[in-house]
């Protein structure tokens, strides 16, 4: 009874950090005057991807590499087909050329750079340290490139001030939140006699991927399709370097060999399927999305069997 209490009051604080999200990042990049894809890339992806990294870098912590990898490679392949097709299922979107050819492109560059580390088999504090260089370019070179919203006839609703503190709550709530739904799922599966590894590639990597689905069902239902699609390619992006990095700070480990073998390519498929999707009319229809919510479901059954 207890972790169905936390699954509820997780799912609650999901809705009203993913929405808080969404409110404050539009009025952030109109404030600061860059596009609403890069503040959805950098702050809203990173801010969705902070429960991978704790929970990832207390797995390594606790000498429980399995579930770090488990919860990243699961979590890359859940962003790309549960939520991204539950969020064209509810609405179909639009996807921006430039962003997919450049941002997506980064997206693919980092998942296959952390699939090359996992067929490697560790993680050290170099490597690490080498991974976050890379996307540090990355991420200046961007902003140089970056094209600011038109901002004519559209009404500011807040300050640049009350939109840090809007973002900032949604960004501290969803991480919280999804602890609670992460604490009470894990403690049901564990119970069932679940693997570690399976625990990471479903329970804990859907757990802490709500973040990014409350915000992306909140962008749809805002009818902000920019903020959603940012959202989980940022969020790949840093899943796949800055949550591996800095797990590999904390503690280099070394890689089981398991993910290799369906877990990965499976990964790699996600991606170029979300993208092929993305640049067929640069949009986003709801056969797609339930295409991906489909394999998703085939992929859950899998791994549980």
């Amino acid at each position: 009874m207890f972790d169905i209490l936390m699954l509820i009051a997780g799912g609650t604080l999901l809705f009203y950090g993913g929405d808080w999200l969404i409110d404050g990042a539009r009025d952030l990049a109109l404030r600061m005057r860059v596009s609403t894809m890069l503040v959805s890339i950098v702050i809203v992806g990173f801010g969705t991807s902070a429960p991978e990294l704790f929970v990832s870098i207390q797995a390594v912590l606790a000498d429980k590499s399995s579930i770090a990898i488990g919860n990243v490679v699961g979590s890359n392949i859940a962003n790309l087909a549960l939520i991204l097709g539950l969020t064209a299922v509810l609405l179909p979107f639009v996807c921006d050329r430039k962003s997919i050819l450049i941002d997506g492109g980064a997206m693919v560059a980092a998942t296959c750079l952390l699939a090359l580390v996992i067929a490697l088999g560790f993680v050290n504090r170099i490597m690490a340290v080498g991974i976050l260089a890379v996307l540090v370019v990355f991420l200046i070179w961007r902003q140089k490139h970056d094209d600011a919203d038109d901002d004519d006839g559209i009404e500011i609703e807040n300050g640049l001030r009350k939109a840090c503190l809007i973002t900032g709550a949604g960004i501290v709530v969803l991480p919280f939140a999804s602890w609670l739904f992460v604490k009470g799922a894990s403690g049901l599966a564990v119970l069932m006699g679940v693997s570690e590894a399976i625990i990471g590639l479903t329970v804990v990597a859907i757990g802490t991927s709500l973040p990014e689905l409350a915000v992306c069902v909140s962008a749809a239902l805002k009818r902000a399709p920019e903020v959603a699609f940012g959202n989980v390619l940022g969020s790949n992006l840093f899943n796949s370097t800055v949550v591996i990095a800095g797990a590999g700070l904390a503690a280099p480990f070394a890689i089981s060999r398991e993910f290799i073998i369906m877990d990965v390519p499976l990964m790699l498929l996600a991606t170029v399927v979300a993208l092929v999707f993305a640049w067929s009319h640069f949009r986003f229809s709801r056969t797609e999305g339930a295409l991906l919510l489909g394999g998703y479901c085939g992929y859950i059954a899998v791994c549980i069997s």
